[in-house]
């Protein structure tokens, strides 16, 4: 009974507090990094039971290891290919999108247009804006 209080900080430090910074980590980085960085912890878990409590290694420890960590490289590789496609993609909208071309209207349809709105009256011109811009100037 009086290890008790030694459980719950234990569960409350260990636990709590690495969920908590998970998820921190989950908002600051991304969900995917976050999880390449969150699949280390069997890596750690290994290695410190090693350094600091003297238990021995065995091959499938190291082999775990080696597995985890060529995992997460090879999935950060990807991942870093993916956000150089995705920037890649997102210059040549931005570079096409700034060198948007003017309808392809003929000429003698603008000329139209052109001489149409130079006999109309101001008024007109403004129930005509109205119209294009969605709403009305005249009321009944």
């Amino acid at each position: 009974m009086e290890q008790v209080p030694s459980i719950i900080i234990i569960a409350i430090a260990g636990t709590g507090i690495s969920n908590l910074l998970f998820l921190i980590g989950l908002k600051l980085v991304g969900a995917v990094r976050t999880v390449l960085l969150y699949s280390t912890t069997s890596v750690f878990g290994i290695i410190f039971s090693i350094t600091l409590l003297a238990e021995s290694a065995s091959v499938t420890d190291y082999l775990s290891i080696t597995f985890v960590m060529a995992g997460i490289f090879l999935l950060r590789n990807k991942l870093a290919e993916a956000e150089a496609d995705d920037s890649d993609k997102e210059l040549k909208k931005t570079k096409s999108q700034s060198q948007v071309e003017p309808p392809n209207f003929p000429s003698t349809l603008l000329k139209k247009i052109k001489t149409e709105l130079g006999r109309m009256q101001d008024a007109d011109k403004r129930e005509l804006k109205a119209r294009i811009l969605g709403y009305s100037t005249r009321y009944s």
